[in-house]
């Protein structure tokens, strides 16, 4: 609505003929919500962005390989999509809905009542499904996480080694979202996890592509590459702190 090029890649490269038969290469979700806030005036709340990001994460693995691993889980699915849902909801009612014409209007209302009937059953199992968690979270929170998967804050290491019945001298350190029920039973693998499907660790490199750690850092108290920097933990969601997953415990680390 601002301008016809500002789904483009390259806006100055814009071809109209592109637009209408479908074969442009359009902006990134960052690079929309970018444009958003510095031309149009519309900026999207950090949360909001988190959420737009995981969830185009998760599309781009159901695209390219499949619902299987990670992304077969329905619930992680469906509790990131009620999150982008509800933000893009309120985004039509704000910004877009009142721009249409009449006809418009309609159609776009008409779909909205079926997508606004799925979001309140969304929702609502997942507050039902905290809300009996509760008892089990509560005493874990000082080591709780936002969940990479399903953006529950859910997510708790284990300090507890688990023997590993096919070979004795060998032991894990589980991490598990007690909401969509992923489990990572290497410290290693669930800090690389929550390192890549969040925005705070992501850069530009020196070609100004986004790119994030390639692993998680080294732990000064356990020496094992299962350090997430500037964690956050449900006690303090505002807060960071270096969370060591096979420690399960926030470390100091020098400076």
């Amino acid at each position: 609505m601002e301008h016809w090029t500002l789904v483009f890649s390259h806006p100055g490269r814009a071809v109209r003929d592109e637009v209408e038969n479908g074969t442009l290469t359009s902006c990134t979700p960052k690079e929309a919500r970018e444009r958003l806030g510095s031309i149009v005036g519309i900026p999207v709340a950090k949360p909001d962005a988190e959420a737009l990001d995981q969830l185009a994460k998760m599309r781009n693995a159901l695209q390219h390989y499949g619902l299987v691993g990670p992304a077969a889980n329905a619930q992680a699915i469906e509790t990131l999509t009620a999150k982008v849902l509800g933000f893009l909801i309120l985004f039509l009612d704000d910004h877009v809905l009142g721009r249409l014409t009449e006809d418009e209007q309609d159609e776009v209302e008409h779909e909205l009542v079926r997508i606004r009937s799925g979001l309140r059953d969304i929702r609502a199992y997942a507050v039902e499904r905290l809300r009996a968690l509760g008892p089990k979270l509560g005493p874990l929170r000082s080591r709780t996480l936002e969940c990479p998967e399903c953006s529950q804050w859910a997510y708790v290491p284990s300090p507890t080694p688990v023997p590993d019945n096919r070979s004795p001298d060998r032991v894990y350190y589980v991490t598990t979202c007690y909401f969509c029920e992923i489990q990572h039973v290497e410290s290693e693998t669930a800090a690389f996890k929550y390192l890549v499907n969040h925005p705070v660790y992501e850069y530009r490199n020196a070609v100004g592509e986004t790119v994030y750690p390639s692993r998680p850092f080294v732990c000064p108290q356990c020496a094992t590459s299962s350090l997430a920097p500037r964690a956050r933990l449900a006690t303090d969601p505002d807060a960071e702190v270096d969370l060591c997953f096979r420690c399960a415990a926030p470390v100091s680390v020098p400076s």
